[in-house]
């Protein structure tokens, strides 16, 4: 194996992460050669260190001068000379810096630089993944040293000194008490946290967390940039000392909401929902202030959430607008109750975020998630207490309408308020019906009793339609034979059997059809009902969509297969 350049060895910050030597000769072999004449610019810089460059604005290559000088330039003024052996950049190459001072670096004579370029460092990284543990110990250093003297560049004696154990538990300690998730909690829970958290880094365009996947865990950004995407458009930019998944953390939501693309290299701490429920269960004081960032958080999601739900669509913007302003709002932990069974209610209550569960007389009839709501009628005024119990099954933000909001806001629109109360009082039998059934069959689902309800029924109309259709085939045979039928005719004997002629009258003249069955003008322009059969079973199939609140795939086919003409 040949030896590491020399340029390489004399960095610093390499030699602090005590990067092996073939991890730096493959570093060399993808250092890049560059000539610079007297007044080019090396490298500019701005104050805004993100905001530059090529594939996101921003020059994060690292540069060795191999012979000649250049000049450190500030405001126009010279402020230090790099010869031979001295390198600038090297803690952006990492994604560890977010901002620079305003320097520029200028070629005072022709010079030779060597670039190593942010490229060849995820190259080098991918390819020898066991060192993202040693780059991951510049981040500590850096996040530890970063205020000192009110600089952004942390000299290389302040990196050697700090003991990297120390060090990172130092950053641990200042970023978790920045975060405002984390900013109420004590020295010692935070202490205790810091044990728990896993170091993590990815390198660019790689997915932090992806829209729709599942997750439980909760990331702070120590250093890098990354981009956040929801539904293909960009929305924001996740900086440094930033967090991401604090609901999915804290058991509110179970997929992420979100893609968090790695802009650069980037060093997160990765907080696990077991570690943290572990920690809630020895400090349960810190709940209310949990509570109070979940409220926070979900906000702006109430509008949308009371805007979506069935039970108001009828309503127009402003009031529903109303109604999400004056709701109210509360975090719920797993296993809290919410309604007692029995217990005296003037509130509907929606579940916003989360699953929550409904048992009655001990016995849960099921487990319902975002969207639901319940005791509508206690709202209404038509009843007085809750017909359930209804716990939260997970953490949950719910929303509760009181029946003095309500009135408020329909004061003026007393119709609509009256067919509200009539629909659901109708909705509300239903429900305590199929919670009986579930109860009365020890605790089988409300979705499954009312699944075998419908079931029972449409086999009734199935067997129904069934006969009716072999008496129309039993019709129309006589009908072409120009003879009448008997209602006594079986459709499974032989029609060549003559019916008594005063059952019915022939199908030909009749103006009506057999008995039972409604007249209607005929589509075909013939007179008589018979030739208005698709109208029967359009309303036997519209009542069917009445009775059960079902709507059919396909509509009904007016072709001929359908149709009794001859």
């Amino acid at each position: 194996m040949a030896p590491a350049p020399e340029s390489l060895r004399s960095i610093v910050t390499f030699k602090n992460a005590g990067f092996p030597g073939a991890f730096l000769c493959h570093l060399a072999n993808l250092l890049v050669e560059r000539v610079y004449v007297p007044h080019d610019v090396i490298l500019g810089v701005d104050k805004d260190y993100f905001q530059l460059n090529s594939s996101s604005g921003l020059d994060r290559s690292m540069y060795v001068i191999q012979h000649g000088m250049c000049r450190v330039e500030k405001h126009e003024e010279v402020v230090a000379l790099l010869q031979r052996g001295d390198y600038v950049n090297e803690m952006a190459l990492m994604g560890i810096v977010g901002k620079r001072l305003s320097n520029v670096v200028v070629a005072g004579e022709p010079c030779q630089v060597q670039v190593l370029t942010e490229s060849a460092m995820v190259s080098a990284l991918e390819q020898y993944p066991k060192e993202k543990r040693k780059a991951i110990s510049l981040c500590f250093r850096q996040v530890c040293l970063e205020d000192k003297k009110g600089s952004d560049v942390v000299s290389d004696k302040d990196l050697t000194r700090i003991n990297e154990k120390d060090c990172r538990q130092k950053a641990l300690t200042k970023v978790f008490h920045s975060l405002s998730i984390f900013n109420q909690c004590e020295f010692e829970v935070i202490q205790e946290l810091s044990a728990t958290v896993t170091d993590v880094m990815f390198l660019p365009k790689e997915n932090i967390v992806e829209e729709g996947h599942p997750g439980d865990s909760m990331f702070v950004l120590v250093t890098g940039k990354a981009i956040i995407h929801h539904s293909g458009k960009t929305l924001a930019t996740w900086h440094a000392g930033s967090v991401a998944g604090e609901l999915s953390l804290l058991g509110v939501v179970r997929r992420r909401l979100a893609t968090i693309q790695a802009d650069c290299i980037c060093c997160l701490w990765e907080v696990s929902r077991d570690s943290f429920d572990a920690l809630v269960e020895r400090y349960p004081h810190m709940k209310e202030g949990f509570a109070a960032i979940i409220k926070l958080n979900l906000e702006s999601k109430i509008r949308e959430r009371v805007d979506t739900l069935p039970l108001f669509k009828s309503l127009d913007i402003p009031l529903r607008k109303n109604l999400a302003l004056y709701s109210g709002r509360r975090a719920v932990w797993a296993n809290d109750l919410i309604f007692k069974e029995g217990s005296p209610c003037d509130c509907m209550c929606i579940v916003s975020m989360g699953q929550v569960a409904v048992s009655r007389r001990g016995v849960v009839v099921g487990k319902y998630v975002e969207g639901s709501f319940f005791n509508v009628g206690n709202m209404l005024c038509f009843r007085e207490k809750s017909y359930c119990t209804i716990t939260a099954f997970t953490t949950c933000h719910v929303l509760f309408i009181c029946r003095r909001t309500f009135a408020g806001a329909m004061e003026r629109i007393p119709v609509v308020k009256a067919e509200m109360i009539k629909s659901e009082k109708i909705a509300d039998e239903a429900w305590r019906t199929a919670v009986d059934k579930a109860v009365n069959n020890k605790g089988k689902s409300v979705m499954e009793s009312l699944q075998l309800t419908m079931a029972s029924k449409s086999h009734q109309l199935a067997s129904a339609f069934t006969a009716w259709s072999r008496y129309v085939i039993l019709a129309r045979s006589f009908r072409r034979s120009g003879r009448q039928i008997s209602s006594r005719q079986s459709p499974s004997r032989s029609p060549q059997v003559p019916a008594p002629a005063k059952m019915l009258p022939d199908l030909q003249t009749a103006k009506a059809g057999p008995p039972g069955f409604p007249s209607s003008p005929s589509r075909s322009g013939r007179s008589g009902g018979w030739n208005d059969l698709p109208s029967i079973g359009e309303d036997l199939m519209g009542s069917a969509r009445d009775t059960f609140h079902y709507t059919p795939r396909s509509t009904w086919n007016h072709g001929s297969r359908w149709r009794c003409s001859p």
